[in-house]
């Protein structure tokens, strides 16, 4: 049996995060206020994400793909209920708050994710 690594250490994880849903504003009923979650020992890093799109040579162009990186880690991050983040939803931290644009779950061995990457725009 595969041993997986180490989980994100706790004393690193000195964040706290607010994700909203996001709601399509193409739907015709009222949903109300979209849902809050709450999610504890997280590590939100300022990061440049950028990526070079369009092909080759002088049709290259560097596309900014985010601002803001959130490590949420399987077994330390504290996620009350179970909530998986979505592309499009709004995640406030303090000093901050951004659209979730990409989620990376990265594993290592074993066959669940170790930790969950949600990058913010």
């Amino acid at each position: 049996m595969a041993k997986d690594v180490d989980p994100i250490p706790i004393d690193a994880l000195v964040d706290s995060i607010d994700v909203v849903e996001h709601h399509s504003s193409t739907a015709f009923e009222d949903q109300g206020d979209p849902a809050k979650h709450h999610f504890e020992r997280v590590l939100v890093q300022p990061v440049t994400k950028k990526q070079v799109t369009g092909g080759s040579g002088e049709a290259a162009f560097m596309q900014h793909l985010g601002n803001t990186v959130v490590f949420i880690d399987a077994l330390n991050s504290v996620n009350a209920d179970s909530y998986s983040i979505k592309l499009g939803d709004t995640v406030n931290y303090p000093g901050g708050s951004g659209q979730v644009v990409q989620i990376d779950a990265l594993k290592a061995w074993l066959p669940t994710p170790h930790h969950w990457e949600v990058w913010l725009a």
